[in-house]
């Protein structure tokens, strides 16, 4: 999974103008949303009557359905806006040079770092929470991770379709924060409040990724970006499963109301932290930030 994860902005890139990389953006998350409607319900719907083993199955085969349609995709670079024409031998070191001196790029991978933390929690304790406060099943799980995935939708159609009248790592920081207090109504242990909850976490979500990855695309070099998508989201990517393997030990201690608010805490905190960042604050769609990680104006563009 990880190498679609960093292939795949690398591939979107190619295939787009500079213009189009937010749209672009939009429609892969799009993609993932509309799958995530779906796919859980239908899984808790399927689990009593072919069991878990069977629906694996059925798991594993939308993944070679996926990778036979990935295989059928044709593009060429000559003539994408954006592509550089003579080759540079980067390497894995020079992706690591440009997340270090890049403000951009460091503090956002340090943002989705920590919420991703609060992902790994989530993912471990929203069963539980199913079970217990809500008094349910796999078949209410399910739907919890298909609201989830409404909300998603949502505010993917909305990012890929509506210009906002802030720059982009303004918006990054202002829905982190969202993302993390709109979890306060699962406090209290009702099935309403729960699922407009968790809507409204995966509608302040999902722009997080489409406006980051523009954001990455506009910084990274061209041939440098799959090396760079790769350690980016290594690093984003590697923090949720520390924080599901860690989440079930101060499960039992804390209680699950003192662990929610913990993780609406993992989710929000970050946003706050990198809006004190003028750099961050200020990037967006009217800027460009260069290899050495200059601002450059794109207004005659």
């Amino acid at each position: 999974m990880m190498i679609s994860l960093a292939g795949g902005p690398s591939l979107l890139s190619s295939l787009v103008t500079r213009e189009q990389l937010i749209t672009v953006n939009a429609l892969e998350m799009l993609g993932f949303t509309m799958g995530g409607i779906a796919g859980p319900p239908l899984a808790g719907l399927l689990l009593p009557f072919i069991g878990a083993p069977n629906v694996l199955v059925i798991d594993a085969i939308s993944y070679a359905l996926f990778a036979l349609s990935l295989s059928r995709v044709r593009y060429s670079e000559q003539g994408t806006a954006g592509v550089e024409t003579s080759f540079e031998p980067y390497r894995l070191k020079d992706a690591f040079r440009l997340l270090r001196s890049n403000n951009i790029l460091l503090s956002t991978t340090l943002m989705f770092m920590t919420y991703n933390v609060g992902q790994g929690f989530l993912f471990v304790w929203l069963p539980i929470y199913a079970s217990r406060s809500l008094g349910q099943g796999a078949a209410m799980y399910g739907v919890l991770l298909g609201t989830l995935a409404v909300g998603e939708l949502l505010s993917s159609v909305l990012a890929g379709s509506l210009t906002f009248p802030l720059p982009l790592g303004t918006l990054i920081c202002l829905f982190q924060f969202c993302a993390g207090v709109a979890l306060l109504p699962l406090l209290m242990g009702n099935l309403l409040p729960a699922l407009i909850g968790v809507t409204l976490h995966g509608f302040f979500s999902a722009p997080l990724t489409i406006w980051a990855q523009t954001l990455r695309m506009g910084i990274i070099s061209e041939r440098l970006r799959g090396r760079t998508f790769a350690l980016l989201r290594m690093l984003m990517q590697g923090t949720g499963p520390i924080g599901g393997a860690f989440a079930g030990f101060p499960l039992p201690l804390l209680g699950i109301r003192l662990m929610m608010s913990l993780i609406g805490a993992l989710r929000s905190l970050p946003g706050i932290t990198g809006y004190q960042m003028c750099q961050l604050r200020r990037g967006g769609p009217l800027g460009v930030v260069n290899f050495d990680g200059q601002s450059q104006s794109t207004a005659s563009r």
